[in-house]
């Protein structure tokens, strides 16, 4: 049986919401077996389809490096202004003490380095590629 483009672009998209061959059968109106041909054949489109979905919801949940390092700095000032107004020999210090070390912590684990390479380096003189002059946090 032949079927349309239409039909074959909407099991592309569902196969690639990650569907279920039987389910989509089913929703389509066509054979499991058709279904399982078809994602033979249009495999790399279902797969680019996949990743575009999975992009998409990590981008959606998932906080980038940037927003991490903004969220971490903006507490880190928060726990170190609060800090100052503080009297150390109180207990709940202890606990805003350990907040500002936990939070320096993360957002030096943030930190990116760069590498500086040798300027005979960088004009394609020496043989090693990884030579650097030094690095210093970005």
């Amino acid at each position: 049986m032949a079927y349309d483009t239409e039909t074959k672009k909407q099991f592309i998209e569902l196969r690639g919401k990650g569907w279920a061959f039987g389910k989509i059968a089913e929703q389509l109106g066509i054979s499991k077996q058709t279904a399982v041909t078809w994602s033979k054949e249009f495999h790399v489109e279902i797969a680019n389809l996949r990743n575009m979905e999975l992009d998409a919801l990590q981008e959606k949940y998932k906080n980038t490096v940037e927003q991490r390092v903004k969220l971490f700095g903006r507490q880190l000032k928060r726990v170190a202004k609060e800090l100052k107004s503080r009297d150390l020999s109180e207990v709940p210090t202890k606990d805003l003490c350990e907040m500002f070390l936990k939070l320096a912590a993360a957002l030096k684990k943030e930190q990116t380095v760069c590498n500086f390479r040798k300027k005979e380096n960088m004009a394609g003189i020496l043989l090693k590629p990884d030579t650097y002059i030094d690095q210093w946090p970005a």
